[in-house]
C-alpha cells in the first residue's frame, strides 16, 4: 500500500476530489482521448438529426460525387448513398459492438477467473487448459474460424467476439485473485465464517476490479478493429445494416478513382481506436498507484 507524503508546514491539504482531479488533468493525452470519444458517442446518438439522408437509401444519379458536393459533405457511395450519414449510423453499430462484447466477456471471464482463483482444484485446472488451448490460436483466425460456423449479423459476430476474448479476462482476473485471496482481510473473513461467494463479492471482487476496467477500456479499440476486420472480410455485419467495416470493404474497388470512399471511414475507425486507447492509458496512469509520483 502506497502512503502519501505528509504536507510541509504551511502546505494546504486538498480534498481526495480535488487531489484526483489535479493528477487527472496533468494527463493531456486522456483529456484528448476523453473528448474524441465523447464527439463520437454524441455524433453516432444524434445521426438522425445531424444529417438528413438515411444510410441504405440513395439515388443513383447522384452516385460516386467527390467530397464538398453540394448537400454531400464528404460525397456519396457507388450506390449514391451518402458517406456522412453512413458513417455516423455506423458509428452507432461499431460502438455498440465493442461494448457489447466487452460487457458480455468480462462478465463471463471474470466470474471463470474468480471461481478459478479462489477455489483451485479440477475447475480451476479445466478453465486454465481451455484458456491456454485457446490463447495458441491467432485472434483473428479464431474469430474468423467462429464467424464462419456461426454465420455474419450483429449478433453472430459479438457472439464470435465473445467467445474470442473472454479468456484475457478469465487469466487476469485468477491471476490477480492468487494473490489477493493470501491477504489478511480475506483469512479474516473466512476465519469469521464468511462463505465464499460472500468473500468472493464483498472482498475479492472490489480489489480486482480496477484492472478489469482498464483491460477493458482498451479492449473496446482493439473490437472495434476486429469488428471492422471481420465485417470486411464479408463474415460480420452484413447489409442492409451499415459499419466501418463494411464501408471500408465497399470502397476497396473505388481506391482510384473515388478514394473517399475507403478513406473517410478508416478515419473514424482509426480516431475511434485512438481515442479509446488514450483513455485506457489515462485509467491506467490514474488508477495504477504503482505509476503514481
Amino acid at each position: 500500500m502506497m502512503v502519501e507524503p505528509l504536507p510541509a508546514v504551511g502546505q494546504t491539504i486538498l480534498p481526495a476530489y480535488l487531489r484526483t482531479w489535479r493528477r487527472v488533468s496533468r494527463h493531456k493525452a486522456g483529456l484528448v482521448g476523453l473528448v474524441i470519444v465523447l464527439l463520437i458517442i454524441t455524433a453516432a446518438f444524434l445521426a438522425g438529426r445531424l444529417t438528413p439522408y438515411r444510410p441504405d437509401t440513395g439515388d443513383m444519379a447522384e452516385n460516386l460525387l467527390p467530397p464538398g458536393s453540394p448537400g454531400h459533405v464528404l460525397g456519396t457511395d457507388q450506390l449514391g448513398r451518402d458517406v456522412l450519414s453512413r458513417i455516423l449510423y455506423g458509428s452507432r453499430v461499431s460502438l455498440a459492438i465493442g461494448v457489447y462484447t466487452v460487457v458480455v466477456a468480462g462478465a463471463l471471464g471474470t466470474m471463470i477467473g474468480l471461481v478459478a482463483g479462489f477455489r483451485g482444484g479440477w475447475f480451476d485446472t479445466i478453465a486454465m487448459r481451455l484458456v491456454d488451448v485457446q490463447l495458441s490460436f491467432p485472434f483473428i483466425l479464431l474469430a474468423l474460424v467462429i464467424s464462419a460456423i456461426l454465420g455474419g449479423g450483429f449478433r453472430n459476430l459479438i457472439l464470435t467476439l465473445v467467445i474470442s476474448t473472454w479468456v484475457m479476462y478469465a487469466r487476469l482476473v485468477r491471476g490477480e485473485v492468487l494473490a489477493i485471496k493470501q491477504k489478511e482481510f480475506v483469512e479474516a473473513a473466512r476465519a469469521g465464517g464468511a462463505p465464499d461467494w460472500r468473500i468472493i463479492l464483498r472482498h475479492v471482487l472490489p480489489n480486482v476490479s480496477t484492472p478489469i476496467i482498464i483491460v477493458s477500456s482498451l479492449q473496446i479499440a482493439q473490437l472495434i478493429v476486429a469488428e471492422a476486420a471481420i465485417s470486411f472480410l464479408g463474415f460480420g455485419v452484413q447489409p442492409p445494416d451499415v459499419s466501418w467495416g463494411l464501408m471500408l470493404a465497399d470502397g476497396r474497388d473505388y481506391m482510384m478513382n473515388a478514394w473517399w470512399l475507403a478513406a473517410f471511414p478508416g478515419v473514424a475507425l482509426a480516431v475511434t481506436a485512438l481515442g479509446i486507447n488514450l483513455i485506457g492509458d489515462w485509467l491506467r496512469d490514474v488508477w495504477d498507484p504503482r505509476l503514481r509520483i
